[in-house]
């Protein structure tokens, strides 16, 4: 069976992010903090929000992808690690060509986890993909 073409982007942003040197681990689709105590650090939670859906014409279906990136890790450089991140999500921002365009979206949060005498420290990146796929067809984005 085929990937819908929402897996094959964010399969793509995982091996993008996979590439950065300064991550150890890329976790697609888990967002449990207690992961840390079993992976690589630095390790990067990568995750959708939501989807909203906006039908156009007839004959496709355009779709909007929130991400998140969790990034955590000791002694991390954050703006260093930052900056390679946003290089990696917005170098090709059709990742791979399954995606029109690629943006991110607001600030960063900076966020802190201690576990067991061990302290994290984590920062959270948005981002929006916006895609299409054939109506009612996820697994194309051509009409046969």
């Amino acid at each position: 069976m085929p990937d819908t073409i929402r897996k094959l982007i964010l399969e793509n942003i995982k091996a993008k992010l996979e590439e950065v040197s300064a991550i150890e681990t890329v976790l697609l689709n888990e967002f449990d903090i207690r992961k840390l105590e079993t992976v690589a650090t630095p390790a990067v939670f990568l995750y959708p929000d939501t989807n909203d859906t906006v039908e156009r014409g007839s004959r496709f279906e355009e779709w909007t992808l929130p991400l998140i990136i969790e990034l955590w890790g000791h002694n991390i450089e954050i703006e260093n690690i930052m900056g390679e991140i946003h290089k990696a999500m917005t170098q090709d921002s059709t990742h791979g060509g399954y995606a029109n365009t690629t943006e991110r979206l607001g600030g960063t949060e900076i966020m802190n986890y201690l576990v067991q005498d061990e302290s994290y420290t984590g920062f959270t990146m948005h981002f929006r993909v916006v895609y299409e796929h054939v109506l009612n067809d996820p697994f194309s984005q051509e009409e046969d």
